[in-house]
């Protein structure tokens, strides 16, 4: 019985696994100078729906995990991830105004120089301070900024926070460095240098 169930289940995966087979490979196009490559994504819903849009709504939902998962994969709907969509997309809606809304803090992290333990800098950590949920942690939105590309905005008001709470310091006579993570996406653009001056 066990394996009767699952059988659907192994055949979508097979076929999964086919397509993306196939579609890593790339493609040539005529005129073009060198082959295409496109990522793909894969989402699998399977079993009786109330209506064919709920089962579309489901591969839907697995597929948007997919995309948030790396691409190039496909994932099944299970049921739990509608309540993490549903999670995300409201994460992602309420990011929107975070910036605007003054609800991003900065912490700072000691480092140490490790042969005798002086304080030789610091780390700038972003906290999101979120109106309902409270201090939402870095590894939950940041994923989210990256991929809704609001990393670039946030990630210069995180410079210029930074910059200025080094400035502060060195004022009251503290040398001590600061130390800032940039994401890739900002130093795909050259103004990044303008920033940080």
């Amino acid at each position: 019985h066990r394996d009767l169930h699952s059988f659907p289940t192994r055949r979508s995966s097979d076929l999964a696994d086919r397509l993306l087979e196939v579609m890593r490979q790339p493609f040539e196009l005529e005129g073009a100078t060198m082959p295409l490559i496109v990522n793909t994504s894969i989402g699998i819903a399977m079993g009786d729906r109330a209506s064919p849009g709920d089962l579309l709504r489901d591969a839907d939902v697995a597929l948007y995990r997919a995309k948030a998962a790396g691409k190039n994969r496909y994932e099944i709907f299970h049921a739990e991830m509608q309540t993490d969509i549903q999670n995300r997309i409201e994460l992602e809606f309420d990011l929107r105004s975070a910036l605007e809304g003054d609800q991003f803090h900065l912490v700072y992290q000691p480092i140490y120089n490790l042969d005798d333990l002086s304080m030789v800098g610091v780390e700038a950590l972003l906290r999101w301070d979120h109106p309902t949920r409270g201090i939402v942690g870095p590894d939950t939105f940041i994923p989210i900024l990256e991929q809704t590309g609001q990393i670039k905005e946030v990630g210069r008001w995180v410079l210029g926070q930074a910059c200025q709470q080094m400035a502060d310091w060195h004022a009251r006579g503290d040398t001590l460095d600061i130390s800032v993570n940039v994401s890739g996406r900002q130093l795909d653009d050259d103004s990044i240098v303008e920033h940080i001056s």
